[in-house]
């Protein structure tokens, strides 16, 4: 009896099999490794409830870090957040889009218990490092559909990102 033809058909069947990736990165956009490094730790921090870490460590040396009102706000907004959602339980990058050589926005959706939140950061490249150069957050989840409304079709918009006090 010739087992080839077995062998060569358990083979066919496990080698794609083996070359799936539980994350199925392989289609998974791609940022810069020091870029995705850097939100990785973020998100990190943020799901070990350490809001404040988070924030200072991804703003450290940067011109948003420098507007203490702004990331005090973030921080504090991010909190709230986790309340109204629930813990984040892990993140995925869902877009990167360059323009030009200089600028780049990367996109993720944090995974709350209960509901997820589209973040974007902004990058500036100076010399041969990128500098995160904004932030935002929303629950616009539409939008990554394509779905997008004019924003003065809908000024009053009503969200679930909580609200300032």
């Amino acid at each position: 009896m010739n087992i080839r033809p077995l062998i060569a058909a358990i083979l066919l069947l496990a080698v794609p099999a083996l070359a799936q990736d539980k994350k199925n990165t392989a289609t998974a956009p791609r940022a810069d490794l020091g870029v995705r490094k850097q939100i990785d730790d973020f998100f990190a921090a943020i799901e070990n409830h350490q809001i404040d870490a988070a924030y200072d460590q991804l703003t450290k040396d940067t011109k948003i870090g420098e507007r203490s009102d702004d990331i005090t706000t973030l921080k504090s907004k991010t909190q709230q957040a986790i309340q109204l959602f629930g813990d984040l339980q892990g993140h995925e990058i869902v877009d990167v889009k360059n323009v030009g050589a200089h600028l780049l926005r990367v996109t993720f959706l944090s995974l709350g218990k209960d509901f997820p939140l589209r973040w974007r950061f902004y990058y500036y490249r100076s010399g041969d490092a990128w500098k995160l150069i904004d932030i935002r957050v929303d629950d616009r989840l539409a939008d990554l559909f394509g779905e997008q409304t004019a924003p003065e079709a809908t000024p009053q918009r009503p969200t679930n990102w909580p609200k300032s006090n």
